[in-house]
């Protein structure tokens, strides 16, 4: 019986665990990136689905699962041609030449579109949006539109932050900032909360979803351990032996020096040719010349962003006995879908691969920490005057 399935964005930390997954559990895959896999995978076809003729080299397939995106969230432009007009391009290829066989799409939005919370409440899909960028306005928009071309058959993914050695967006800046010394203090002792996602529980969740989820639906995919900014700071010193950031900030006086920022950002420039200061920085590639920009959002430092993901379990619970594509599917997760990876215990097998590669992807020998503390001590105490 057909069970094929595409995957796009295979080249990718959850497009390759979905293709790694899929295969496990007996399905026959398709896979589509605009990037060849170092590590070539069968049934590959090379295509940027922003081109219509390359989206008509896409099989015949039972159901495509479509986490093809841009994370870069300067990439304006091409997050409106990768997950609006990429998108749009899949699905009506699959309406116009497969239709009666196409059994489900899945679109892969965000849950970054739901914003943090100030309080620790939990988010689930119900949550109002919160767009604040290019990336979660058109991630939200795809999933829009994704309901509006193909509602009859679709399921909306909204993942967690994903974290593993090959995706390196938002933890790895975190954790490259607690690395290099270069995150010296942490809002609220560092109480903030998030859960965060595993690319095989990404992986395994989005399949269950595949063939259990509701039509129409979103589902929010995380792990169920909750984690505080100061415990990836933990994690990182040990790790890296990296001091752990040791000052404190209320969630009231970051916000003001956030308010500050973009006086100080055209401050810096005025520091250079000051030393030590101005060499250590441009030693480290900072130009003060150039102004300065956070390689975080101070945002995501002071909400929580505590994510549930009991609509999927639910779902995948009821809909137990019920597939779409592979009726041994129903072998997996029988009382439904629940994340097994834990993140205390990958997370700082991610951070040791990063700074024990040889050479590092993070290095660890910048030496800055004392003078940001001081400079740190010094703005705050002006602010708090």
């Amino acid at each position: 019986m057909a069970k094929r399935v595409l995957v796009t964005g295979a080249n990718g930390s959850y497009g390759s665990a979905l293709v790694l997954e899929l295969l496990k559990q007996g399905y026959e895959v398709y896979a589509t990136d605009i990037v060849v896999p170092e590590r070539p995978i069968r049934n590959f076809i090379q295509a940027d689905i922003t081109k219509p003729e390359d989206v008509a080299k896409l099989p015949e397939v039972e159901a495509v699962i479509h986490p093809a995106g841009v994370i870069d969230i300067m990439a304006t432009d091409l997050h409106k041609l990768v997950h609006l007009e990429g998108t749009k391009n899949i699905i009506n290829h699959y309406k116009d030449n497969y239709n009666e066989t196409l059994k489900v799409f899945v679109t892969v939005s965000s849950a970054a579109i739901h914003g943090g919370t100030m309080e620790d409440e939990l988010i689930d899909e119900k949550k109002p949006r919160v767009l604040k960028d290019s990336y979660t306005t058109t991630k939200a928009q795809e999933a829009d539109l994704t309901r509006e071309l193909i509602g009859d058959r679709c399921v909306i993914i909204e993942p967690a932050l994903i974290y593993d050695e090959r995706n390196r967006y938002m933890f790895k800046e975190i954790v490259e900032m607690i690395a290099l010394k270069l995150l010296v203090l942490l809002p609220e002792q560092g109480s903030y909360k998030l859960n965060m996602v595993h690319p095989y529980d990404l992986a395994t969740g989005t399949i269950c979803a595949m063939e259990r989820g509701d039509f129409g639906e979103a589902y929010i995919i995380c792990d169920d351990h909750v984690i505080e900014l100061r415990e990836i700071a933990e994690m990182v010193a040990k790790e890296t032996g990296a001091r752990a950031p040791k000052i404190s900030i209320s969630k009231e006086t970051l916000t003001k020096l956030m308010a500050q920022m973009d006086n100080i950002t055209t401050m810096l420039p005025a520091l250079n040719g000051m030393e030590p200061l101005s060499t250590m920085l441009d030693n480290f590639g900072i130009k003060l010349s150039e102004g300065f920009e956070l390689p975080v959002d101070p945002e995501y430092m002071i909400t929580h962003h505590h994510f549930t993901n009991a609509k999927l379990k639910e779902a995948t619970k009821k809909n137990a006995g019920k597939w779409r594509v592979d009726p041994d599917s129903v072998n997996y997760f029988k009382d439904g879908w629940y994340p097994v990876v834990d993140p205390k215990i990958e997370m700082p097998k991610v951070i040791r691969y990063w700074t024990s590669t040889d050479p590092p992807i993070i290095p660890k020998d910048a030496d800055l920490q004392d003078v940001i503390e001081f400079l740190m001590r010094f703005i705050l105490g002006f602010m708090n005057r």
